[in-house]
């Protein structure tokens, strides 16, 4: 048994000349990345949390090995957590999004690849998450710029500096009499001096 250098116990290994360090390495890795990294059990006991994920959860490590991963997931209860490990052993990597609560109750989205492990008998889901909350929140403000601009009751249309329309909303069209068609390759100037 041997001891790493953050005072962890590791397991008996065989190394090979130069593994060692690059074990150390890997663990090292995990730890300090920024996505959120996860060991699951089929059970939905965790068995492994880097440092991001307990930040970003705003868990300790303590907290989060005593905790079912369902405790953690808006999404899976007892029977979707079976259908997603029936899936996850056929498949052996899933990617998908779904939301996970910190300890604040804030909810959280994350795009995961879990992927599917087995590691001295025992089954893992390993998984990769990366938060994509701020991304999700600026989709939805695009989403409802576009839907407002093409629902507006007055015209909008955007020309390149050269004066070609390149979009018109349906208040443009049905004010001017203009399809989208017609205006593929039409110049804004030509149209407002006629």
């Amino acid at each position: 048994v041997g001891v790493s250098k953050d005072g962890t116990i590791l397991k008996a290994f065989q190394f090979e000349e130069g593994e060692e360090e690059e074990a150390y390495l890997s663990k090292f890795t995990l730890n300090h990345v920024s996505d959120l990294v996860f060991w699951v059990r089929k059970d939905a006991s965790i068995a492994y949390v880097n440092k991001a994920t307990c930040e970003r959860l705003g868990y300790t490590r303590e907290e989060l090995l005593k905790m079912k991963s369902s405790e953690l997931t808006l999404s899976y209860d007892g029977y979707g957590r079976d259908s997603f490990w029936e899936q996850l052993t056929q498949e052996k990597t899933i990617k998908s999004k779904y939301k996970l609560i910190t300890k604040s109750g804030d909810p959280i989205t994350v795009l995961s690849t879990s992927n599917y492990l087995v590691y001295e008998g025992e089954e893992y889901n390993c998984a990769f998450a990366k938060d994509i909350t701020e991304q999700e929140r600026e989709n939805d403000k695009l989403k409802l710029t576009q839907f407002s601009i093409e629902n507006s009751h007055e015209m909008i249309v955007w020309v390149q500096y050269d004066g070609q329309i390149f979009y018109a909303n349906p208040a443009f069209k049905e004010k001017t009499g203009y399809q989208k068609e017609d205006l593929e390759g039409i110049n804004l100037f030509n149209i407002v001096e006629s």
